[in-house]
């Protein structure tokens, strides 16, 4: 009980900026829970090959890196919140695209085009915000609000999409997205906006002042993406929808309960040591995904993904919000996605040239190299 009170006090005592980012993340985490992991394995299921549910993610990441400098010059124009509103009607297209794919079989490349603007416009607006209005004396704390109370509010997400794709279809799925979605946005009207200065001087950002985090970046995006691909090898392992929702389930539970703990101590112990105990204990974990043989091995896998990806994702948010702060928080943001859409496209990109079973090996061996690049980052603090 007074573990919670703390909890509680805690996020009384934070400002209306980020209690609305919190309320945002929260609905739109859940909806998108519903039915993100599904995508590719839907793809799959109504006759696209595995090299196109990889084409798509591919689409989704590129269109992201393309549209983010734009998002820069709208938080500076419009300001985030009104660029955040703007993601809105690019994903609620994209859901109609899916909605009526089997229809009229719309390109991968379009689908693909809606999800990743909408991405962009969105990511770069909402982490600009809350690296702005987070209090830097406790960032480690507030990053693991941000990361845990959306993952708590969608532990259930994927196994109740799963459960909803089993008994009705997609298109009843995606309606109860559209409607979370439109939600999810309201809190943003709540405060004042907030218009971020733009200089984009490109050999400030990329200079060496920042270098020494380009890197941590790419590791990380290898790491994002070998969770999509983690999901595809469970699809060939279990074949269901409800399993396969579990199975993401697990991870999310696992994630959810460890990230108040690692976002706390983050303000107290070295960022650095925490991401080097995560990159030893992802590359076991993903140097174990190559002996697995039973569906139980899976779930005891993914229970323990969702663990061991905190203590590397949120110490290194935390530094990126840090920086941030010291520098201009739009133009830092995009700094960060440039780095993890080049691990993201250097493990999607070389999979096509590789037989289905390969692919997952290749993606696993090097996610696990990209952990260990941990141990021996040199990230200033």
């Amino acid at each position: 009980m007074l573990h919670r009170y703390l909890h509680t006090h805690f996020l009384l005592k934070l400002r209306n900026e980020i209690k609305e980012v919190y309320l945002n993340r929260i609905i739109y985490t859940f909806a998108l829970s519903l039915i993100n992991i599904f995508v590719p394995i839907y793809l799959i299921k109504i006759g696209y090959s595995v090299n196109a549910a990889i084409l798509y993610l591919v689409y989704v990441f590129l269109f992201m890196a393309i549209v983010m400098p734009f998002t820069a010059f709208l938080d500076h124009r419009l300001g985030t919140k009104h660029t955040l509103w703007l993601s809105l009607p690019f994903l609620l297209v994209y859901l109609f695209l899916l909605h009526t794919i089997k229809i009229y079989s719309w390109p991968l490349i379009l689908i693909g085009f809606f999800l990743g603007t909408s991405h962009a416009l969105y990511w770069i607006s909402l982490n600009s915000d809350f690296a702005q209005y987070s209090n830097k004396f406790k960032v480690g704390a507030e990053t693991s609000y941000l990361f845990a109370l959306p993952a708590l509010a969608a532990i259930a997400a994927p196994f109740l999409g799963g459960l909803i794709l089993s008994k009705t279809s997609m298109n009843f799925l995606i309606g109860i997205v559209f409607v979370l979605l439109t939600i999810s946005f309201l809190p943003l009207l709540l405060t004042k906006d907030y218009k971020a200065t733009l200089t984009y001087s490109w050999k400030k950002i990329f200079g060496k002042r920042n270098f020494d985090m380009l890197f941590p970046f790419i590791a990380l995006g290898i790491l994002h993406v070998s969770g999509w691909i983690f999901l595809l090898f469970v699809f060939f392992m279990v074949e269901t929808y409800i399993k396969i929702g579990f199975v993401a389930t697990l991870g999310a539970a696992g994630a959810a309960i460890f990230m108040l703990f690692v976002g706390k101590i983050s303000d107290k112990v070295s960022k650095k040591i925490l991401m080097k105990i995560g990159g030893i204990l992802n590359c076991l974990l993903f140097l174990s995904l190559l002996l697995i043989r039973t569906q139980l091995q899976v779930f005891i896998i993914a229970g323990i993904m969702g663990f061991v990806i905190i203590l590397i994702d949120l110490p290194l948010f935390v530094l990126a919000c840090e920086r941030a702060k010291k520098e201009n928080p739009t133009e830092f943001m995009v700094f960060r996605e440039f780095g993890l859409h080049i691990g993201r496209f250097a493990l999607l990109l070389p999979l096509f040239l590789f037989p289905l079973m390969i692919k997952f090996r290749f993606a696993f061996l090097l996610a696990a190299l990209a952990s260990l690049y941990f141990l021996f980052a040199r990230i200033k603090e």
